[in-house]
């Protein structure tokens, strides 16, 4: 067991010692640290010397019995390993262990000599790491947080040299980085949880995007008995939202990125049984996509009703209840909406408006082709082939009129100016929550924060809000998301 707290100072001068006090020195060491695995690792010291002391019994061996007729070579100790090693993962720098004082030429620095206390800490756990691996004597070394100090792509350089040295071993890996678990070639993922260890079966088909989303949401679960797959990334606005709205240890908000990559998410998490006692749904913006792609969906996928998440901040209760938590008079409340309805009909008029008729234009139609190109059929003969797809496109193309899909969208748009409800619908709601926060005078920032805060649980008691209005915010700000939202808790701790 390598672990994760190590003390890696290391001093100019190594202890000199002889190959059976340096090895007993080493296993006492480590033999106290597997009884006491919350002390620093503080080895390294009699690990090189170890490994020195080895190093120079071999070369003196070799040499005693060399003879001018032998062709035998020398054989291959761990330190030689070690530096031929570090001269790959570390191009430009070579170790050197002269007189016990380990230090580093750097070409880059022209040259220049540095000792070991010097190294970066990055060098350092390299040295250390790579000297605990290289002098296992274990089938199997299990590794606490391979890749702390390492930038991302040393450290999946770093360990497949490791793995390509001692092929005989098996590497057990403990860590939080989802990108280093996944470079692991035929990988097998156990996830710990307090009372058992589940063995994650990641199929070899499933996407490498998808099949972080699913680790993650793996990882998650540990307390977690529900997993919401939502679009965007960690951080984004949409993560933000929806953590605040399921704010609590029973569900677990991961972002996968698309549309298609939140369905696909909920399907593989769903039938691959990862967990057990889990449930998996996606939310999805229903942005630009025709009915039918909707309706394609899986089931555990639920669309907004609204065309994207910064939709829900423009919900009139929503836009009333920040506008009075801003101490806006009610008596103005209604003036305020129909300002922010006002401003939305006002920009979009002219080119704004026919971009909105464009995209919903051309999201029909890649459909209409997207389904025609899967439904064109193959033949033995290339010039079967080039008369079955050209006609399938053409007929295709003539069953739906694109100036009747395009007058269609046009008049939708136009329909939803006149309508608040079909306006959250069919609009881009990023557009609109910059629209209704310049209405009441704040920033969007500002806005969306004060939406995220009434939705979080610690901030929305009665009795533990900081006045009348910040209870107030909050119960209005739940009542009118409740009807466009899953609920908040999970079902088990509903009832």
């Amino acid at each position: 067991m390598i672990g994760a707290v190590r003390n890696l100072e290391i001093r100019d001068s190594l202890p000199v010692q002889t190959v059976q006090d340096a090895r007993t020195n080493l296993t006492n060491l480590k033999q106290n640290r597997r009884t006491q695995p919350w002390t620093m690792a503080n080895e390294i010291h009699h690990l090189f010397s170890k490994l020195i002391t080895e190093d120079a019994s071999a070369a003196q061996k070799f040499r005693d019995e060399w003879k001018p007729e032998n062709t035998v070579e020398p054989a291959r100790t761990s330190l030689m390993r070690l530096r031929d090693l570090w001269s790959e993962v570390m191009p430009g720098r070579t170790l050197h262990f002269d007189s016990y004082s380990p230090r580093v030429k750097s070409d880059l620095a022209g040259g220049q000599h540095y000792p070991a206390r010097q190294m970066s800490d990055g060098e350092r756990v390299a040295l250390y790491l790579a000297g605990r691996v290289l002098d296992a004597d274990k089938r199997i070394v299990v590794v606490d947080e391979p890749e702390v100090h390492f930038h991302a792509r040393l450290a999946v350089r770093f360990w497949d040299a490791l793995e390509r040295e001692r092929p005989g071993i098996r590497f057990v890996y403990i860590s939080h980085d989802l990108a280093f678990a996944r470079s692991r070639r035929s990988a097998q993922y156990i996830l710990v949880k307090p009372s058992r260890q589940e063995v994650l079966d990641v199929a070899e088909h499933v996407p490498p995007d998808v099949a972080q989303a699913l680790l993650s949401a793996a990882s998650f679960s540990i307390h977690a008995q529900r997993i919401v797959f939502c679009e965007g990334t960690e951080g984004g606005t949409d993560s933000q939202f929806y953590e605040s709205w399921f704010h609590d240890v029973d569900t677990a908000v991961i972002p996968v990125g698309t549309c298609r990559d939140v369905g696909d998410s909920t399907r593989s998490f769903g039938n691959s049984r990862l967990v057990e006692g889990v449930e998996a749904i996606g939310i999805v913006d229903r942005d630009y996509w025709p009915e039918r792609q909707i309706a394609a969906l899986s089931r555990d996928v639920i669309v907004l009703p609204v065309h994207e998440v910064e939709s829900l901040y423009c919900l009139e209760p929503v836009f009333r209840a920040v506008a009075g938590h801003l101490a806006i008079p009610s008596d103005a409340l209604d003036n305020r909406y129909s300002e922010f309805l006002g401003a939305v009909r006002a920009h979009f008029t002219g080119p704004a408006f026919a971009k909105q008729v464009s995209e919903r234009f051309k999201r029909r139609m890649e459909q209409m082709f997207f389904d025609t190109l899967n439904n064109l059929r193959m033949a033995d003969d290339v010039a079967q082939v080039r008369t079955s797809h050209v006609r399938g496109v053409k007929t295709a193309a003539l069953a739906e009129s694109p100036g009747d899909v395009f007058d269609e969208e046009q008049k939708r748009i136009q329909d939803a100016l006149s309508d608040a409800r079909s306006m959250l619908e069919i609009l881009p709601g990023k557009v609109l929550i910059n629209i209704a926060a310049r209405v009441l005078g704040v920033s969007e920032r500002r806005y969306m924060a004060l939406v995220h805060e009434a939705m979080i649980p610690a901030k929305t008691s009665e009795s533990e809000a900081n006045n009348k209005g910040e209870a107030t915010l909050s119960q209005a700000v739940i009542s009118a998301l409740s009807g466009y939202l899953p609920a908040r808790a999970h079902a088990s701790e509903a009832v």
